[in-house]
């Protein structure tokens, strides 16, 4: 069975079985070499179709079961969005909810997380119809403030021990309930890019109302929170080499508090400072952005049910003008870095739906006017207060939503990739150490007072970029045609040329003084010159100016 750790023996011992393999392959021309029981054995196999030269990986039944679950569900929900537009009105909300379930549609809410009652309530009750009673008294199932999440559960726990004497009464439970728990796994909402380009931020909701139990008590802590995505990638060159946000993503100040880490002592305002400013995007998360950032990562099979999720609702407007606010204002550029680091392919990218969204001219507009951006991500600023789910009212300053106009973030997304490649950048970070971190980070990241849109990038260092992956591999040209895209809607070239003063389009740009805005003008000029070299037959930066005429 090849678990011995013998070369000789055959992963598939017979010739008829290993042709009956050849006639189940899969889209991607995957084929299932053998079946282990241990990953021991598994990693044996694999080692041996490595040594081999063929590309390889073990994968696990709870995986499969995980990738076919989910693709199942995908497909049931762009059946179901086809069957009715009522429906496909209810899953385009599911999708683009950033409330938790606090926004109604017509009477029907989404809830972000799974909730139930609380497991301790009732818990010292001897006999069941007892127990029942006491929970349908506390907790009564017409009410959604009875159904919790996990988190939920155990901060109202803590708070009614504390704050109400007669709590542990009231709700029939043990006040030592979560004595005994060894350890606390984090939300499974915290989620993070694994090469560190994105991460999660909770911000508690301040103005929320206490929860029923808690009425007549002093506690103004909240049990829910907003959930914010904020750019982390710092980085002001794309090296495909390297894909984290830094070259040593802890010294970045407040990077190890995103996504669940640092629970314990909650992130300051001051800490975060360095990271929210010079964020290229801060909105409040969906599972329609979740689905967008995440996207590279699953198998093709997985991606493509996702894709034609996507395909299937973009003919509902609602649907459209949030799938272009979420692909255009927050993942572009994450998508664009992972692309043109090598990830995916041009036919299973979401990058492929920008020619949906950037010729539309509504759209276009829309996507470089901050404001319009914020409140496609926010439930439509519907002027709401706390209680209705608007969360722009409860964020402002620092954690305020913002994104950068999808002019900018193409341009930046080429710049940095092409700058990335460049020999200057790449002897920088071979020399770099541990030890001369401080020195090199202020030319490689942004700092505390920059920002992307302030800070001008490096126009014609060199030419290395002419025999990069990127440039070899033909990454580039789709972020050139998206650019190309918005270019030629109406009027749109035009008013990125022309100053705002005179008429262009304006910039709203919270973390910093408008006046220091650099124009595009400005930024298309200097990366115009960082590329002026990419005709090795025209022109060499390195070299002199030479013509090869016909």
């Amino acid at each position: 069975d090849g678990s011995d750790g013998s070369d000789t023996v055959r992963l598939v011992p017979f010739k008829e079985d290993a042709d009956n393999m050849t006639h189940h392959v899969d889209s991607d021309g995957q084929v299932t070499v053998k079946s282990y029981g241990s990953f021991k054995e598994a990693l044996f196999g694999y080692k041996r179709l490595k040594s081999k030269g063929l590309h390889c990986s073990v994968v696990s039944t709870a995986q499969v079961d995980m990738e076919l679950r989910g693709r199942m569900l995908l497909g049931w929900l762009r059946d179901l969005a086809q069957a009715h537009p009522a429906a496909m009105a209810i899953v385009t909300h599911a999708l683009a909810d950033v409330s938790g379930g606090d926004d109604l549609l017509g009477g029907v809410a989404v809830w972000r997380d799974a909730k139930m009652f609380p497991v301790w309530c009732g818990g010292d009750c001897d006999e069941l119809d007892r127990v029942s009673k006491r929970r349908m008294e506390v907790f009564r199932p017409y009410l959604a403030s009875s159904y919790l999440t996990r988190e939920e559960a155990r901060k109202l726990h803590a708070l009614g021990i504390e704050e109400d004497i007669h709590f542990s009464m009231k709700t029939a439970s043990d006040e030592s309930f979560y004595s005994q728990i060894p350890f606390s796994l984090p939300s499974p909402s915290l989620r993070k890019s694994p090469h560190a380009l994105w991460g999660t931020l909770p911000v508690p909701v301040s103005s929320s109302p206490p929860h029923p139990l808690l009425v007549n008590t002093s506690s103004a802590s909240p049990l829910s929170t907003i959930l914010l995505l904020i750019d982390t990638d710092l980085r002001k060159q794309q090296e495909a080499e390297k894909l984290t946000s830094t070259l040593h993503p802890h010294t970045l100040t407040g990077l190890h508090q995103i996504s669940g880490w640092g629970v314990s002592a909650p992130p300051t305002l001051y800490s975060l400072r360095p990271l929210l400013d010079a964020a290229s995007f801060r909105a409040p998360s969906s599972a329609l952005l979740l689905l967008l950032l995440l996207d590279p990562y699953p198998t093709k099979q997985l991606r493509s049910a996702t894709h034609a999720l996507f395909l299937s609702l973009l003919i509902d407007p609602r649907f459209k003008c949030r799938f272009a606010a979420a692909l255009g204002g927050v993942a572009y550029r994450p998508l664009s870095t992972l692309f043109c680091a090598g990830v995916g392919t041009e036919s299973d990218t979401p990058l492929g739906f920008t020619v949906q969204i950037f010729t539309a001219g509504s759209l276009v507009r829309a996507l470089e006017n901050n404001n319009v951006t914020k409140c496609l991500l926010d439930q439509e600023c519907k002027g709401g207060t706390a209680s209705t789910g608007n969360i722009g009212t409860l964020l402002s300053g620092p954690m305020s939503i913002y994104t950068l106009p999808i002019s900018r973030t193409v341009i930046r997304s080429i710049h940095t990739n092409l700058l990335g490649c460049t020999k200057e950048v790449k002897m920088v970070v071979k020399h770099s150490s541990a030890s001369d971190v401080s020195k090199r980070l202020p030319s490689l990241a942004y700092q505390l007072g920059e920002h992307p849109l302030t800070t001008a990038l490096p126009a014609a260092p060199d030419d290395g970029f002419l025999d990069s992956k990127t440039t070899r591999h033909k990454r580039l040209p789709h972020l050139l045609r998206d650019l190309e895209y918005i270019f030629e809607t109406p009027m749109t070239a035009l008013r990125l040329l022309i100053p705002p003063s005179k008429g262009g389009i304006a910039i709203s740009c919270p973390p910093v003084e408008k006046g220091n805005v650099i124009d595009f003008a400005a930024a298309w000029a200097r990366l115009l010159r960082l590329a002026q070299g990419i005709d090795p037959q025209k022109r060499k930066i390195s070299g002199g100016h030479v013509e090869y005429e016909q």
